[in-house]
């Protein structure tokens, strides 16, 4: 009984300023629902295309591989490798990554902007990693060579 005498009391300007708190708080709460969701959209799209762009470089080295041929040099199938993992001489994860990344930026791409930008920041990142694994590999081969020289040396010595 006493909720009701309570609620009789509240005017109707009282009533109509509560409905309006309540209404603007459960938009808020939708648009902050809905920019979460367009943001882990865009998370997926990126870790999606980072994945799909090492996909086909990896397809793309394998072509390179078979193009080089079985009696081919290290230096030629290095070669071999590069040329089919490029577009006009520029690394085709590079160069789609910087493109899609840029038309998103530019907001070229409309309503769908953040969108290009998504996937042009996941193929950079797939150049990005393929780029650091490759130079961490060169300097792991680097130091193994360096490390049998010295060890060849030792022995030179001893005798």
């Amino acid at each position: 009984m006493a909720k009701e005498s309570s609620l009789s009391n509240i005017s109707k300007t009282e009533l109509a300023e509560q409905y309006a708190k309540m209404k603007n708080r459960q938009q808020k709460a939708a648009q902050t629902a809905k920019a979460e969701g367009e943001a882990l959209i865009r998370d997926a799209i990126t870790v999606g295309t980072g994945f799909g762009v090492g996909f086909v470089m990896g397809r793309k080295r394998q072509e390179g591989l078979e193009a080089a041929g079985l009696d081919a040099t290290q230096e030629d199938i290095e070669k071999e490798i590069a040329k089919a993992q490029q577009i006009g001489g520029i690394d085709m994860d590079l160069a789609i990554g910087g493109g899609l990344a840029a038309v998103g930026l530019a907001k070229l791409g409309g309503k769908m902007s953040d969108t290009v930008r998504a996937a042009g920041i996941g193929a950079l990142t797939s150049w990005a990693s393929r780029t650091g694994h490759e130079k961490g590999m060169d300097g792991a081969r680097e130091s193994v060579e360096e490390q049998v020289a010295l060890a060849a040396y030792s022995e030179e010595e001893d005798e």
